[in-house]
């Protein structure tokens, strides 16, 4: 069985595909990046940016929850990066949440 911390991390790319995306301020993504990528511990954490553990860990919960959300897709859909309009690429985007919603919610 592996210890709990490591089922906590994240490889620097994913983490930087949910960084980009997210609205979390920079001081809460390098606690998130220091904890779930390089594997460093909570209160280490905590004590070189002026948090309680229990600060840093609400940080680091809330960005594997984005990760996880984020990495929710059917069988067999890829992930691909895109040019386009911007109006184009928002009106794609709320189909493919509609199709993600439509298979999970079929699944259950």
């Amino acid at each position: 069985m592996q210890p709990l911390a490591d089922m906590y991390r994240l490889p620097e790319d994913d983490f930087r595909r949910v960084a980009d995306q997210t609205r979390m301020k920079e001081r809460s993504l390098q606690v998130a990046r220091e904890v779930l990528v390089e594997g460093r511990g909570l209160s280490e954490v905590g004590e070189r940016h002026g948090m309680k553990r229990q600060q840093v860990l609400a940080i680091r919960n809330r960005f594997f929850a984005e990760y996880l959300q984020s990495s929710m897709f059917p069988p067999k859909w890829v992930r691909a990066t895109v040019c386009a309009p911007q109006d184009l690429l928002d009106k794609f985007m709320v189909e493919v949440e509609q199709e993600r919603i439509k298979y999970f919610s079929q699944k259950g």
